[in-house]
């Protein structure tokens, strides 16, 4: 996980640290899932003009997709 406030480039890496793992799930102050983020959100908002010094919260997924365990 990683907060909204973290910059892009600590989002790069966390990511590379992860592994196979290629998404890190984005939390706001209270602790509530808000997005998500691969390094392709970060290539394209670097590509939008974005800067690897910019928040998280800019080049997060905020419309994510998730399954609950109980609706498998």
């Amino acid at each position: 996980m990683i907060n909204t406030t973290d910059t892009a480039s600590s989002a790069l890496m966390r990511l590379n640290s992860l592994g196979d793992e290629l998404t890190l799930f984005v939390i706001n102050n209270k602790d509530q899932l808000v997005g998500t983020i691969t390094d392709g959100d970060i290539r394209r908002g670097l590509l939008n003009d974005l800067k690897l010094g910019d928040k998280v919260s800019g080049f997060m997924n905020p419309n994510f997709k998730f399954l609950r365990a109980n609706e498998m």
